[in-house]
């Protein structure tokens, strides 16, 4: 009896130990990969592009950024920089912004960058299919602000409540050549932010998108067109870089209008821009367009591992496009832990991508329900 006892707990401890390695084996991966981010990170400075992916890689891998304090501090440094000079990238901020928010960074730069960046967009055209236009005025003092609409000369009046004000509408003050109103708060002591949003049902869901967000003014000219991004402050619009901000800013829960985007036609947006849309509208034409324009490998073009990366981390995971990715993803895996292979070709840009979209893919599908 002792040796069938003893032969019991040999297997179970056999069981065990097994049971140990087989579950430590993402570990194992986890930890080459990281390593190999962190070395080649602190090996020379990195651009912004690069800090912001090594920390949403680092983070989503190990669930913490305490390991690149470098690459915080690094894009903490620009926002605070470029915004207050006003000659940021847009592109670099909404990378940033994105990381920063990931990681939960609490410094006062993160807010302050995507304020900045609502604001640095450019008005395309009128914005003349609102279902209503409303007006947010946080102050920590009551009293009144005044509405102006300088084309019209119609004004309004608006009750400022201490602490929190309801969203009002200022839709009567809006006709169909109106590109902008005019607010007056420097009645009040002080104001925290003046919000312009828009409510548009589409598909019979109501939405507010937040056009124009300032914070710190008490006299504001809000714009009321349809905005787009191009690479610096309000210049020409460009489709890559307003997809980045678009994706920037609805990580951020600041819900943007993609209107402009989604007037583009589907043959002139890039496969990013597609996955972009899918993200922010969940519109199952632009699922459809990546599928039609996924290689038979499983990638998308420009055929490169950072690209298909971020397209795969925004498809739905199960689906038959997001499988073909995930298969031509692994296999540009160098053994040493990053992307693309063989060694000599790896990068950061690719790693970061790889291992952010791979191991949010991983922890998406294997998540149980509450």
């Amino acid at each position: 009896h002792k040796s069938v006892k003893k032969m019991v707990q040999i297997k179970k401890t056999t069981i065990f130990i097994i049971f140990l390695l087989v579950a430590s084996l993402p570990l194992i991966y986890a930890t080459q990969e990281t390593d190999w981010l962190l070395q080649e990170y602190n090996k020379r400075d990195k651009s912004i592009e690069e800090s912001a992916l090594a920390l949403l890689a680092i983070n989503k891998q190990l669930g913490s950024a305490s390991s690149l304090p470098s690459a915080v501090a690094n894009l903490n440094r620009y926002l605070d920089s470029c915004t207050a000079a006003n000659n940021c990238n847009n592109k670099d901020v909404a990378l940033a912004v994105w990381a920063l928010k990931e990681i939960k960074d609490t410094s006062p730069t993160q807010d302050t960058a995507t304020n900045w960046l609502i604001n640095s967009r450019t008005i395309f055209s009128p914005d003349t299919d609102a279902d209503d236009w409303l007006l947010q005025i946080i102050s920590s003092a009551s009293g009144n602000c005044v509405v102006n609409n300088t084309e019209t000369k119609i004004e309004k009046t608006i009750s400022v409540s201490a602490g929190y004000t309801p969203w009002q509408s200022v839709k009567d003050l809006v006709t169909q050549n109106t590109n902008d109103l005019v607010i007056d708060c420097t009645s009040l002591n002080s104001v925290d932010s003046i919000s312009l949003i828009k409510k548009k049902t589409i598909s019979n869901i109501v939405n507010y998108f937040i056009k124009e967000e300032i914070q710190n003014k008490k006299s504001v000219r809000v714009q009321l067109g349809i905005p787009c991004w191009g690479s610096t402050y309000r210049s020409t619009c460009n489709q890559e870089t307003t997809a980045f901000v678009l994706l920037a800013l609805s990580k951020q829960g600041k819900n943007p209008d993609p209107a402009w985007l989604e007037q583009q036609t589907l043959a002139s947006l890039a496969s990013l821009e597609n996955a972009v849309l899918y993200e922010v509208t969940k519109k199952q034409e632009y699922i459809s367009a990546l599928q039609s324009s996924q290689s038979q490998g499983g990638f998308w073009q420009p055929v490169d591992v950072a690209t298909t990366s971020l397209i795969y981390s925004l498809t739905p995971s199960g689906s038959a496009t997001a499988k073909k990715a995930l298969e031509w993803l692994q296999g540009q895996r160098a053994p040493e832990g990053c992307w693309p292979k063989p060694l000599n070709l790896c990068n950061i840009k690719s790693t970061a991508s790889a291992v952010y979209a791979l191991v949010q893919s991983a922890s998406s599908s294997t998540a149980t329900p509450p």
